[in-house]
Order: C-alpha cells, then sequence, then structure tokens
C-alpha cells in the first residue's frame, strides 16, 4: 500500500512532488515551444526584410531593362542618324575602289548582297537601316571580322567621301551601342537568373519554417 509521506515543514505528500514535476515538464515543454515560435516568428522577419530587398533589386533591374529599351533615344547631335548622306549615296553610279571595303561591311551588316543597289531601288531601305539591330551572333562575327580593319577608320574614309565619313562616324557609335546594350543585357539577365535563385532559396526556408511552427501549435 502506498503510503503519503509528510515532510515536517512544508505538508508536501509524494503525489503532490509527482504532480509539480509534471507541471513542471510541461511549463518547460510550453516554454519552449513559445521560445521556438518566437524564434520562429523572428526568423520570418528577417526573411520578410531579405525579401524586400531583394524585391527592390528586382524593381532597379526592372528600371534598367527600360533604360536599356529606350537606348538611342536620347543620343547627341554627333550621333544622330544621317539620312542626308545615306540618301545622298543613291545617286552614286558605282562603288570607288577605296571604299569597296566600307560598303561591303554596310552590305554584310544590312544583309544585303549590293548595299548601293539596294539603297537605290528600295525607298524603304533607309528607315529600315535606321531600326536595325544587330544580333549577339552578328554583332560577334562583326567584330572578328572587320572591326580592326584599316579601311573602316574614319581617318582613312574622311578624304575620300564626306557622305561615307559621315555614315562612317554613325557606323561606329552604332556598333559601339551595339555592344554596349548587349553587354548591359547580358549583366541584367546574370543578375535576374541569380535573383530568382535567391528567392526561391528564401521562399523553401520560410516554407520549411511555417511548417514548423505549425507542428509547434499543434503540440
Amino acid at each position: 500500500m502506498q503510503r503519503n509521506y509528510m515532510t515536517t515543514f512544508l505538508g508536501f505528500t509524494v503525489n503532490d512532488v509527482q504532480d509539480f514535476k509534471t507541471l513542471r515538464r510541461r511549463f518547460d515543454e510550453s516554454v519552449q515551444h513559445q521560445n521556438s515560435i518566437v524564434e520562429g516568428i523572428n526568423l520570418l522577419t528577417g526573411y520578410k526584410k531579405n525579401l524586400e530587398l531583394e524585391q527592390q533589386k528586382c524593381n532597379q533591374l526592372v528600371d534598367d531593362i527600360r533604360k536599356l529599351r529606350t537606348v538611342g533615344k536620347s543620343r547627341d547631335t554627333s550621333r544622330c542618324f544621317p539620312f542626308r548622306s545615306f540618301l545622298n549615296l543613291r545617286h552614286w553610279r558605282k562603288t570607288p575602289k577605296s571604299l569597296k571595303t566600307f560598303f561591303r561591311v554596310l552590305s554584310y551588316m544590312f544583309s544585303t548582297d549590293d548595299f548601293l543597289s539596294e539603297l537605290r531601288r528600295n525607298s524603304n531601305f533607309v528607315k529600315t537601316i535606321q531600326k536595325h539591330h544587330l544580333s549577339q551572333e552578328k554583332l560577334l562575327e562583326f567584330e572578328q571580322k572587320f572591326s580592326r580593319l584599316p579601311e573602316l577608320s574614319s581617318d582613312y574614309i574622311r578624304h575620300k567621301s564626306s557622305d561615307a565619313y559621315q555614315i562612317c562616324l554613325w557606323l561606329h557609335h552604332y556598333l559601339e551601342d551595339e555592344h554596349n546594350s548587349r553587354t548591359q543585357q547580358l549583366q541584367i539577365e546574370k543578375e535576374l537568373l541569380q535573383l530568382n535563385i535567391d528567392l526561391s532559396t528564401t521562399q523553401k526556408q520560410i516554407d520549411r519554417l511555417q511548417e514548423k511552427i505549425k507542428t509547434f501549435k499543434i503540440t
């Protein structure tokens, strides 16, 4: 038979002590759960701040993309499209020998067999040239094949024809802008990819933490 042992100064029984231990254990577990939930909430708050920062990065990248799409609209007068010079070329009967390389490059860039012939017979060709954009592959091919040819330098063409010289200046600016635009676009794509990876990782961490908090609440 179980005996109830009494203390001489507090009057607690063994059962009272066992009940106290049970209550203390439950209290400790409750505090532990509460601390875990508080810790989880703090982590979620931290993740939220990180997401806000990453959202700001994303917004900045979107602004960069918009600026990239409008590149060329605010060029200075030295980079303006030389309409008059292109129209003047229509009156040329043939390509001068000293400028054959220059016109061969123009034919290559604007995908035509004979640049002068196309310019004479196609009234919309000048507008097509103005809106033209090189693909990444063609830009790389151009840099490999023609970028260092002396016949394409402005100093060489300067004394051959004033119209060809104006087109040459525009061409160099055009290629520079295309190159910078492609480089910036690749950098933005790289940053977007990394941002997407960071967001995906953060979202997985949040999902795991939310499941952990649900488990604590259930228990």
